[in-house]
């Protein structure tokens, strides 16, 4: 999952009362990411009920944490890959409320199950970096959510790409809350080294482990030095949808 989210206390935990499932638990810091994005936020806790949607699901964990958490009365995980996908579908099919789609994050309002004003809450989790045109995703975002809706979003980009960043952000969004996460992260993959490097030497070829922790953001990784030493900054964003403020504003007049 992400590099995740730890407060600056000796353990970094904040959300134990919350992982209700043995997995979750393995997944501590990760899944406080997805809260700390979404469950301090005021807008997040008024969910019960409605839809929500994550670009870039990966294989699932994020998302199905939180429509556990707010009882959301639909969650949608839209991911590139069908393999996550796939695999998606047969890991959370407990969660009847819940579905995967395989859907290009520039173009996933073209889902049958996602319409225009038409989603509650979007969460994006350490994935835009990955995107060719943040500019069509973000139109995408404007697109799918309601008047009143909010989108998480959270990652992490080079310092100078990061103020283009910001500025690419504000041109898209109303920026409700604008946040820099890099210490918590860097104390999450801290805490969270000794898992990491287990799951990568259980998982993983032998032949393929020091590549993957290069990138994986374990202590002494390149990853994380460069969050560390201010090369890499990572920010969290509390967003509102700029172009239906637009169309309000227009409404009344």
């Amino acid at each position: 999952m992400n590099y995740g989210y730890a407060l600056l206390t000796d353990d970094g935990h904040m959300i134990d009362d919350y992982l209700t499932e043995e997995q979750d638990k393995h997944e501590c810091f990760s899944l406080q990411l997805y809260y700390f994005i979404t469950g301090t936020n005021k807008a997040f806790k008024s969910l019960e009920g409605k839809t929500i949607v994550e670009i870039g699901s990966g294989r699932g964990g994020g998302i199905s944490f939180l429509t556990r958490l707010f009882k959301a009365k639909k969650a949608i995980g839209i991911d590139f890959s069908m393999n996550q996908v796939e695999f998606c579908k047969s890991r959370h099919s407990n969660i009847n409320q819940l579905e995967f789609h395989q859907g290009d994050a520039e173009s996933f309002t073209s889902i049958a199950s996602i319409g225009e004003n038409s989603v509650d809450a979007i969460i994006n989790v350490e994935s835009s970096h990955c995107y060719g045109n943040i500019d069509n995703f973000f139109n995408e975002i404007n697109k799918a959510l309601t008047k009143d809706g909010v989108f998480c979003f959270t990652d992490f980009r080079g310092s100078e790409d990061m103020e283009d960043l910001k500025k690419k952000v504000e041109e898209f969004f109303i920026v409700e809350k604008s946040i820099d996460i890099t210490r918590n992260v860097c104390h999450a993959l801290k805490l969270d080294t000794n898992r990491r490097l287990q799951v990568i030497e259980d998982k993983c070829p032998k032949i393929f482990v020091p590549l993957i922790n290069k990138f994986s953001g374990v202590t002494g990784s390149r990853v994380y030095e460069e969050l560390q030493n201010g090369q890499t900054l990572y920010h969290a964003w509390l967003l509102k949808p700029k172009v239906m403020e637009e169309k309000k504003l227009r409404d009344k007049r």
